[in-house]
């Protein structure tokens, strides 16, 4: 039955649109359910290579594997130096293998 609408009648909308709102709300809600969850997921990965990289390092030192630089422009040598072998097309020929 509609309702009056000074003078005019509307039609009635019954439970159809609340319930089109109530699937639409449940929609949205699952959908930032799963946006927190997959950012729970993804914090949780980071939290662990974080572990896994801080355990490498510690174990790399216990077991000697590094270098200690005198001052910062022998460090910016070592590093530069790095860069160069990494960079370099010989370097590259190598890892391909």
């Amino acid at each position: 039955m509609g309702a009056d609408n000074g003078g005019g009648l509307l039609p009635s909308s019954g439970n159809r649109c609340g319930s089109d709102d109530h699937r639409g709300t449940r929609h949205l809600d699952a959908s930032r359910l799963r946006l927190v969850e997959g950012q729970e997921a993804e914090g949780k990965a980071r939290i662990k290579a974080l572990r896994d990289a801080a355990r490498a390092g510690i174990a790399d030192i216990e077991a000697g594997l590094y270098r200690t630089f005198n001052a910062p422009a022998d460090l910016e040598h070592h590093l530069g130096t790095l860069q160069d072998n990494a960079l370099s097309p010989k370097s590259r020929s190598e890892s391909d293998g």
